[in-house]
């Protein structure tokens, strides 16, 4: 959807703000694009000080897979299913009230499954419903023990490798800028979901042991400190003692992954109220 740093654009952000907090939980992919060309920078200081704890992306203008009309501004809003087509797009005005209702069919496809065989259809139920890549795979295998050439099966295998390769890239992402607990958790939870898949668990128990290290360990605890600093910011926006006090623990935790992070955030934060 686009939004920008105006009252109209605040007014749209806000209402699909509530729509954020209950439907990204449940798997929405929520995306705000700024349609005013503000740089990255201001889009973030923007989301902190107007939407703080928004659980919303927010990025600037891009090109997406939207049809646009001939001779008039493309669609503000715009609804991809499970399946990775375009169900909806128009004007927030009229629009938005559309896409809140087909939202619910779509969500219950994560945890249903979709696709014509039922092998396939149980097998994203595990996937994206549940997380299991491993059961994902056997339920698969299983149903081409008798139907080998079954093209849909091995589309959905290559599904799960899709997204186990996926899972991995996001963990190395979240340590490179600092979020180390998210990072072990989320490759705690990948290390489960493989369990019975050699072919799987190896590549995913040694990722999980790069997060054993002490350099990372070290990360974990002064993320602590951070994470005290910024739960306040959930709630409202930044001030002057704010960015302050992140500015400190930038300082204190020195050239580490969580003190780049802290450095950012106060360089963000004091952004965010000039």
């Amino acid at each position: 959807m686009n939004w920008t740093d105006t009252d109209f654009g605040r007014g749209a952000a806000d209402k699909v703000r509530k729509l954020a907090k209950e439907r990204v939980p449940q798997g929405l992919v929520l995306i705000l694009r700024e349609s005013h060309n503000m740089s990255a920078d201001e889009i973030r200081a923007s989301a902190m000080r107007l939407y703080p704890g928004s659980l919303a992306r927010f990025t600037g203008n891009m090109k997406a897979p939207i049809a646009y009309e001939d001779n008039g501004p493309p669609p503000d809003i715009a609804l991809i299913d499970a399946e990775g087509k375009l169900l909806l797009a128009g004007s927030y005005t009229v629009d938005l009230s559309r896409a809140e209702k087909l939202l619910p069919d779509e969500l219950e496809k994560l945890e249903t499954g979709w696709g014509t065989h039922a092998a396939a259809r149980d097998a994203r139920a595990l996937l994206y419903g549940k997380g299991r890549l491993a059961e994902a795979l056997a339920c698969c295998d299983k149903a081409l023990s008798s139907e080998p050439d079954q093209a849909e099966l091995l589309v959905v295998k290559g599904e799960v490798q899709a997204r186990f390769d996926s899972t991995q890239k996001q963990v190395r992402h979240l340590l490179d800028k600092g979020e180390c607990e998210r990072a072990l958790t989320m490759s705690t939870r990948l290390v489960e979901s493989v369990a019975g898949r050699p072919e799987l668990e190896e590549p995913a128990a040694k990722l999980l042991a790069e997060l054993g290290t002490p350099e990372i360990q070290r990360e974990l605890q002064l993320e602590k400190t951070l994470a005290a600093a910024l739960k306040p910011l959930e709630k409202k926006e930044p001030t002057a003692k704010d960015v302050e006090k992140l500015e400190r623990l930038a300082k204190e935790a020195g050239d580490t992954r969580v003190g780049r992070r802290a450095k950012e955030l106060a360089r963000i934060a004091a952004l965010s109220i000039r």
